[in-house]
């Protein structure tokens, strides 16, 4: 299958300034072709009309470029969209029709991760484009070609899937037998009651001084993954008392900061009297440290099949291992991503999934079952939607049972840690871990990632460590705002984010994030 990449450039990203695309690029390996000017999109497309039909990729361009081309999608045809992301939709040529695709969910990295050649930005202003064309349209070819060696070399390896966590699932199911599917009631059961998310908990909040010191698990997820058995098939019973077979267990008790509870604020661990459903990951675990006084087991839910994903893991961690020292960075990238991406498609919820035709404003599927979903008036366009017939559950207990085991192991590891004030799915900040052996050269080994003296805490995904002037890490998850900023919020100051790069809504309308930033 013939395959090309996509890219536009725009005006620099400016908040309350939608960018407007100025020039278009086209590779398919050997050729490149460029457009320039404002009507540059629909002069590339007129290359795409006559090209041999293939998969068009381009990165992120469901979330942006897409929203340029609206106007020449084949509106015959469904479209491919999750969560707000047109991952797929078609473009008549010559001798058929394209598959226009966002690679990022095949990729979902940076493209500067692999390879990206640098600008500076403010060259691509209208008032100067001009002078620095030649170095842009180098800029926007450089773009093609590197998204275009990822792909190819993706779909050489793995065939043209459409998202990355369907890949993995294909290469687990080749060597595991996942067992038989669940139905969406007993979906609904488990998925309500134990599917959790990772542990993460802010036990303090503000700037602290001391010797901080930042652990995490090498591969958390592989690791549960590999070392740990989860259910596979259906359930076989339900019983007030826990078996070999148990995998889930409801049970009314004191938890010691064990068990997570559901609250709207998200996951808490609190030190109090409940009714908890956990994984027998952390029902163990917790037994074992002494974590939980059970006064009455409720439920425990038994299966009849189970098994590690060893062979999967093991195949890809080693491959990776082996792609690392030879230097093979493609492959390096694909098998990360491939052994963090299977265990979250366990736990995908096929009921929300929908089917999605776009259409000319005059003509009406309503006659079809769909509904109105968007009207876009820029394109006299409107897109509908209905429930997907075709789709299949595929098993969230296994996906529950490998987010708890990973519950589990942080449970361990903060049995063991000296003052914990931070910990987020497979990492914990404190001033010492004890009880664990570190061993960062080891799947599920726990390692010391960095070490500094200043540490502030303003939420859930938003801390900084400094180690003396430098920040030595940092997360702010859902806005970018540097350590400064993250340090002055957790001493009480709110922080305005404004987001420059535009979002793009299915409606055609366009927006510009605002969000204020504080500690609660």
């Amino acid at each position: 299958m013939k395959i090309y990449t996509l890219d536009l450039e725009t005006d620099p990203f400016v908040k309350d300034r939608k960018p407007e695309p100025f020039s278009a690029g086209l590779y398919d390996g050997e050729r490149f072709w460029f457009t320039w000017g404002p009507t540059c999109v629909d002069d590339i497309f007129t290359v795409i009309h006559r090209i041999e039909p293939g998969i068009i990729y381009m990165h992120n361009g469901g979330k942006f470029d897409i929203f340029y081309m609206l106007h020449k999608i084949d509106t015959s045809k469904d479209m491919l969209i999750i969560k707000d992301r047109i991952v797929q939709c078609w473009v008549a040529t010559y001798g058929g029709h394209h598959r226009l695709r966002d690679s990022y969910k095949i990729l979902p990295f940076s493209l500067s991760t692999y390879k990206k050649d640098e600008i500076d930005y403010h060259k691509l202003e209208s008032n100067v484009r001009e002078n620095y064309k030649d170095e842009i349209v180098s800029y926007l070819r450089g773009d093609c070609v590197y998204l275009w060696e990822l792909c190819t070399e993706y779909v050489k390896m793995f065939g043209p899937a459409v998202t990355i966590g369907a890949t993995a699932m294909k290469e687990l199911k080749k060597r595991h037998d996942v067992g038989e599917m669940l139905t969406g009631v007993i979906d609904s059961e488990i998925r309500t009651k134990y599917f959790l998310g990772g542990r993460v908990e802010r036990f303090k909040k503000g700037v602290f001084n001391g010797v901080w010191k930042v652990y995490d698990v090498n591969s958390m997820y592989p690791y549960v993954m590999s070392h740990c058995f989860h259910p596979v098939g259906k359930p076989r019973s339900v019983t007030t008392h826990v078996t070999p077979d148990t995998y889930f267990v409801t049970a009314r008790g004191f938890s010691r900061g064990a068990f997570p509870l559901r609250t709207k604020q998200g996951l808490q661990y609190a030190h109090s009297h409940g009714v908890y459903s956990i994984t027998i990951h952390e029902w163990n675990t917790a037994h074992e440290l002494g974590l939980f006084d059970c006064h009455e087991i409720l439920e425990c839910v038994n299966f009849d099949q189970s098994r590690m994903f060893h062979d999967y893991v093991m195949h890809y961690y080693n491959s990776r291992k082996h792609a690392k020292e030879t230097g093979d960075k493609i492959k390096d990238i694909f098998f990360k991503f491939l052994l963090n991406n299977s265990y979250g498609k366990f736990a995908v919820n096929p009921a929300n999934f929908k089917e999605y035709r776009l259409t000319e404003d005059t003509i009406d599927l309503s006659v079809e079952s769909y509904v109105p979903e968007e009207i876009i008036p820029d394109f006299h366009l409107i897109l509908w939607s209905k429930p997907s017939k075709e789709f299949k559950y595929a098993n969230v207990a296994t996906g529950a049972s490998i987010t708890g085991a990973a519950r589990a192991v942080l449970m361990r590891g903060l049995s063991g840690a000296v003052n914990p004030i931070y910990c987020d799915t497979d990492s914990i900040i404190c001033e010492e871990l004890t009880g664990v052996t570190l061993d960062e050269s080891t799947l599920g080994g726990w390692k010391l990632e960095k070490t500094g003296n200043l540490l502030a805490i303003a939420g859930r995904k938003m801390y900084a460590l400094w180690d003396g002037e430098r920040c030595v890490k940092y997360a702010c998850k859902g806005v970018k705002i540097d350590p400064t900023e993250i340090r002055r919020a957790a001493e009480g100051e709110t922080i305005t984010y404004h987001r420059d790069a535009p979002t793009f809504r299915l409606s055609g309308s366009v927006d510009w994030i605002t969000r204020r930033v504080r500690t609660v």
